[in-house]
């Protein structure tokens, strides 16, 4: 507006009869005001434009003085500036920055005379606390989409009457819970307070302000809640899975056994004791006279090959001549670590056999230990068994010579062989 019009309105004013002269009078400069009446502009909106040449008016920037007042109003929007002009004419200032590619806001010392800042649709990623330091008038201040994640505390101390923050990238965190605190205490001068919005992936897009505060979690503890809830998923997972081996270890506990032993040549289980030392044979062969090929030929042979091989006591090699059978039980019995009965119908029919099962059978509740390994050789009708035998297949596992898996199980019962050399009597079952 020019010093003419101003006095045009000032005259108007004053005589009011002369209105109608005026009345098609219009503004030509500033481009804000083109084509508006003079006689409606206000009084504030009066200026007058600083020479380039007298003032520090920044090249790529208008200036403008407010008659009113006197503030100087220097308009650099859509200048393509990337930085703040380094000086502006001196007195109190109206600084319009909207609309360019500036990256950060220096805390240049003309900043403590600028009243309002627009600062609008820039690409400023931070605020710098000596900046916000150095606005004691601002009354306005639009730093509105921008990029800024954060602000620094010292902006609570500034004493403005609007300030616009909405279309930034705040992080929700528990560094910016503060944030959240003072925006509810000048909700009323914060210009669209619902769209300053928060730009963390567990609470994008939720207004700030409204955010409980248990959601301002740093990224840290974030991270650890979430190793909380990943470990503490796994430990449930690991226990499951423990649970689960332990319910089929329970189940199948015998086959579990033979195969930790037979694989892996394990047995932490229930090894018996047999480090005892006049015990010389690992195991006395229990067998009725029909049954000795199968005996002899196939179970003697098999334990006596094996590598390393098994020490057996066989009654017609090993026991001693002269001596009475029933004797000869006893002491067999007492030298061997297990005894081995080979259960058939012959063997169920054979008081010999049934009383080296008994003995054995005695030996067992006395001294409390898997002694007895009972191998059936054929179907038998348990119902003509002698009554400790069907108590002993009620109670106690067995073993089935046709299984697919006997010499596992059978190695699996045995105890570790004797170490020496087998007996080498010849063999011949009478």
């Amino acid at each position: 507006m020019s010093a003419v019009a101003q006095e045009v309105k000032k005259l108007v004013q004053s005589r009011p009869h002369i209105r109608s002269r005026f009345s098609t009078w219009k503004c030509h400069w500033p481009q804000r005001l083109k084509n508006r009446m003079i006689l409606e502009i206000e009084e504030n909106q009066w200026m007058k434009r600083e020479e380039q040449g007298n003032t520090k008016c920044p090249v790529q920037c208008i200036c403008l003085e407010r008659c009113s007042d006197g503030r100087m109003i220097v308009d650099c929007e859509r200048r393509n500036l990337t930085e703040v002009p380094r000086e502006v004419p001196q007195g109190l200032v109206e600084l319009n920055l909207e609309a360019n590619a500036i990256q950060s806001v220096p805390a240049y010392p003309y900043m403590v005379n600028v009243t309002i800042l627009r600062l609008t649709n820039n690409q400023i990623k931070s605020l710098a606390a000596s900046t916000v330091e150095r606005l004691e008038n601002i009354e306005i201040l639009l730093i509105d989409a921008n990029q800024l994640a954060t602000l620094p505390r010292e902006i609570k101390t500034l004493n403005f009457t609007t300030l616009a923050l909405d279309g930034n990238l705040f992080k929700c965190d528990c560094t910016t819970k503060w944030m959240k605190d003072w925006l509810l205490k000048e909700r009323n001068r914060i210009k669209n307070i619902e769209r300053v919005l928060c730009n963390s992936k567990h609470v994008h897009g939720k207004p700030m302000y409204g955010l409980p505060d248990d959601q301002f979690i740093c990224l840290p503890q974030l991270k650890e809640k979430n190793a909380g809830i990943i470990a503490s998923s796994i430990l449930g997972t690991l226990l499951a899975l423990v649970m689960i081996v332990a319910a089929l270890i329970y189940k199948y506990n015998g086959e579990v056994k033979v195969f930790m032993f037979t694989h892996f040549n394990w047995h932490p289980f229930d090894r018996i004791d047999d480090s005892d030392p006049n015990k010389i044979y690992d195991a006395f062969v229990s067998f009725s006279s029909n049954d000795v090929d199968w005996a002899v030929n196939t179970l003697q042979r098999r334990l006596e090959t094996h590598d390393p091989p098994y020490k057996l006591c066989i009654y017609h090699r090993d026991f001693e001549p002269g001596v009475p059978i029933e004797e000869n039980i006893w002491r067999s019995l007492d030298q061997s670590k297990r005894m081995l009965v080979v259960l058939s119908s012959s063997y169920a029919t054979s008081d010999w056999c049934l009383m080296e099962f008994r003995a054995a059978h005695r030996k067992v509740i006395e001294d409390r230990m898997k002694y007895l390994i009972l191998i059936l050789l054929e179907d038998v009708d348990t119902n003509q068994l002698d009554k400790e035998i069907q108590n002993y297949l009620r109670s106690d596992t067995y073993l089935v010579a046709k299984s697919k898996r006997f010499w596992q199980n059978l190695f699996y019962a045995m105890p570790l062989p004797t170490k020496g050399i087998r007996s080498e009597r010849r063999i011949s079952p009478l």
